[in-house]
């Protein structure tokens, strides 16, 4: 069933089968014996376009979730009971996230539990909660912005948002900046979904309306594009190197109206009972929050 699992949510049996490290064969011929064993058919094929289910194959692939789930929790449990965190840990993390916390979160898990296996993957919000929903991950690390309410969250930390100018830019001579005048210079708006509509809305609520120059989904090429002088640019989590990858210098200012913060926070599918590995997980967020 794992093999079943895979196919519907990467959509191809070539993706399946990297992901679960076996060749395409042995899945093809696992999804037609669960056919043949269970006498319906899960999938329809595309030539050339991958494999959707059926409407018979979307129910046995929610049951085989929840089972596979409880088979993991079970095998964490008994792990547990023998005083060991073992197993596979699936996490994702919003992609402007990632390079900041996970890299640290990740070394101390596995400096303190060695024998699981952490398989993280950054992405955007829609991806982030695509991923949780349909149980790829049992946890993420995302900012409160449109959360589904079949997830539930809990607060690791806040940044506020700040004006990212170039280095000989007059308003970097200013130790704050207002979004007043950042409304007058061209924008280099950070394009992701939910990202773009809060950067938006911080000019919005201030009846003021931004002249965008220049969009990218990717947070360096942000930075990059105002180190060379196109524009500003609003970001919430700064680098501790206000050098590009191009070698340009940027400079950070806070904003005058002080925005609240916005909140990072720990995501989990509300119905989903956590393994070990994930609950341990979940304690060194909580510790590092402490911190």
């Amino acid at each position: 069933m794992r093999y079943v699992v895979a196919v519907a949510e990467e959509g191809n049996v070539t993706a399946a089968a990297a992901r679960l490290h076996v060749s395409q064969p042995s899945v093809s011929s696992a999804i037609r014996q669960v056919e043949d064993d269970f006498g319906v058919q899960l999938f329809i094929r595309h030539h050339a376009r991958g494999l959707s289910l059926t409407p018979a194959g979307r129910g046995i692939v929610s049951e085989a979730r929840a089972l596979l789930s409880q088979a993991a929790e079970l095998d964490a449990h008994a792990r547990g009971y023998a005083g060991t965190v073992a197993g596979q840990l699936e996490i994702g993390c919003f992609t402007t996230i990632a390079p900041f916390l996970m890299p640290d979160l990740i070394a101390t898990f596995s400096a303190r539990y060695p024998d699981v296996r952490v398989r993280a993957q950054d992405g955007d919000l829609q991806t982030i909660t695509h991923n949780l929903i349909h149980g790829r991950f049992e946890l993420a690390i995302t900012y409160e912005l449109g959360i589904d309410p079949a997830l539930e969250t809990e607060v690791l930390t806040a940044v506020s948002p700040s004006a990212i100018l170039p280095v000989g830019h007059s308003l970097a001579g200013q130790a704050t900046v207002s979004l007043e005048d950042l409304a007058r210079e061209p924008l280099v708006l950070l394009d992701l979904p939910h990202s773009r509509e809060y950067f938006i809305s911080l000019f919005s609520a201030r009846n003021l309306q931004p002249t965008i120059r220049h969009r990218s989904e990717s947070f360096e090429m942000v930075r990059g594009l105002v180190g060379a002088g196109e524009g500003v640019a609003l970001l919430n989590l700064i680098p501790a190197s206000n050098v590009t990858y191009a070698g340009a210098t940027v400079v950070t200012r806070p904003l005058v109206e002080n925005p609240p913060g916005l909140k990072i926070v720990l995501a989990r599918p509300a119905e989903l009972r956590l393994s070990a590995a994930a609950t341990a997980f979940r304690m060194i967020c909580r510790e590092r929050r402490a911190g």
